[in-house]
């Protein structure tokens, strides 16, 4: 149950985090979204450069 611990401080930027979401999340709203959108950017160049383009 060690890894259960919850996450007090946002993981993108270190700020403390106070919304019970958020903790459970390890981000805040603002970190999360901008975290979903650099990581759907880094699945759609992914899924980009697999394609065999000559």
């Amino acid at each position: 149950m060690i890894n259960k611990l919850n996450q007090t401080t946002c993981k993108r930027c270190g700020r403390k985090l106070k919304n019970g979401k958020a903790i459970e999340i390890g981000m805040g709203a603002i970190c999360w979204k901008k975290y979903q959108q650099e990581t759907n950017h880094k699945k759609l160049w992914k899924a980009r450069n697999s394609y065999d383009i000559r």
